[in-house]
């Protein structure tokens, strides 16, 4: 909590107005009117500025104990939206990684044989099939009024667009999430 008749006190015996003040210290004017009226709680940051600029300890213009506390529960903030970030990041990558939403396998069919009714005219049925999905060594396929049988030629790896998006997304998320412990970590040992 700020001592707010204390902060508004130690800019009247320097002289300055409201307007005066805020800029000295780099904040708007409306925002130090509510400081000194007890209607806003600065951030540990803007309390330095203000002890800074009145040339004053933070523990003159507010108190020490809340002070610490709201260091600590911005420190506490950072730590949950970190890991956070960092594990929907990797949820992220273990999606793309293990086709969880587009499989990262394709598979290529060659006809090996069909059957073509006798009242019915020659048709034209595919002689590969690729799919995404693994319909065994050997699958029966209707087509038109045909049976075709299609047999396993072979498999490969491929890397479908949204398995790339979803990479990108994870990596990205996992490094915001490791730049905010590291931004938390080096203002812990401040």
């Amino acid at each position: 909590m700020v001592k707010y008749k204390a902060l508004r006190q130690i800019r009247l015996d320097k002289g300055w107005t409201q307007g005066q003040a805020a800029k000295e210290i780099g904040i708007q004017q409306s925002y130090l009117s509510k400081l000194e009226n007890d209607q806003a709680l600065p951030s540990l940051e803007i309390l330095k500025k203000i002890a800074t600029t009145y040339h004053c300890h933070i523990s003159d213009i507010a108190f020490a104990k809340e002070v610490k506390e709201n260091s600590n529960e911005s420190l506490g903030r950072l730590f949950y939206i970190g890991t956070a970030l960092i594990l929907t990041g990797f949820l992220s990558i273990a999606l793309a990684y293990f086709g969880i939403i587009q499989n990262n396998t394709a598979y290529t069919y060659q006809l090996s044989q069909y059957e073509n009714p006798k009242h019915q005219s020659e048709v034209l049925i595919p002689n590969f099939i690729v799919t995404d999905e693994f319909m065994g060594e050997k699958y029966r396929e209707p087509y038109q009024g045909t049976d075709g049988t299609y047999i396993l030629l072979g498999e490969r790896t491929i890397s479908p667009l949204i398995n790339r998006v979803f990479y990108f997304v994870g990596m990205i998320l996992t490094l915001m999430g490791l730049a905010l412990q590291t931004v938390r970590l080096v203002k812990h040992k401040k």
